[in-house]
């Protein structure tokens, strides 16, 4: 038996010799290839750490360089949203004095109102980033009473109003073209004097008046509308 103790001694260091280089090689080989073994940060990767004790998972990682849902003020943030009659008589009544107040009334199935909506928007954000006295809102305008839209004067859409002091100045229609209209309506009104104004009043007395009468009907019931 003592014969054997030497072979017995040589193989048991084989073994030992052999797995030692077998778990050196697996070490190698794994973390040569890159695979989950090899230890990578989620910062590494690209992703931010959340600072709650949450633990940290796939689910709850914000890239690094994802946009802030606070991104850069659109030109559709300048537009103030109206929901209905009401909403558009306080804005234009609670207008400070000689403030232009441009209102663009509009329908969701109409197809040019979609095609108007950025241009329009664009004016707004334009004009809110200066130094003029315009206030800028939009209205969709399907749902409401037609009876009550046409004592506004809206026939159509899309179309947009310009208020001053109570009382309508002036109005654009179109999906095109109406830019230029636009822009040149609000720089005569920021730009009239006085007795311009005067002028411009006495010249269209009428529908001025009107106006100031439509602007209060519609807040009204339907039954209690002037004729």
């Amino acid at each position: 038996m003592n014969s054997f103790t030497p072979k017995i001694a040589c193989l048991l260091m084989c073994l030992i010799t052999n797995t030692a280089a077998f778990a050196s090689f697996g070490k190698s080989f794994v973390s040569s290839s890159g695979r989950s073994l090899v230890a990578v940060t989620p910062t590494q990767l690209g992703y931010a750490i959340p600072e709650s004790a949450i633990p940290v998972t796939p689910d709850n990682l914000t890239p690094v360089n994802a946009p802030s849902s606070t991104s850069s003020k659109s030109s559709s943030s300048a537009l103030k949203e109206l929901s209905g009659f009401e909403d558009l008589a306080q804005m234009i009544e609670n207008a400070p004095e000689d403030q232009d107040t441009v209102v663009y009334f509009y329908a969701n199935y109409c197809k040019k109102c979609k095609v108007a909506m950025p241009r329009y928007a664009k004016i707004a954000k334009l004009h809110n980033e200066g130094e003029q006295k315009v206030q800028f809102a939009k209205m969709e305008s399907s749902r409401l009473v037609t009876k009550k839209l046409k004592r506004l004067g809206i026939d159509r859409f899309p179309l947009m109003q310009v208020w001053r002091n109570g009382e309508r100045i002036a109005s654009v229609a179109g999906a095109s073209g109406f830019q230029q209209q636009l822009k040149d309506t609000i720089s005569q009104a920021q730009t009239r004097t006085a007795e311009e104004w005067a002028a411009f009043r006495e010249e269209h007395e009428h529908s001025i008046k009107e106006s100031v009468q439509a602007l209060w009907d519609v807040q009204q019931p339907l039954a209690a509308m002037s004729a």
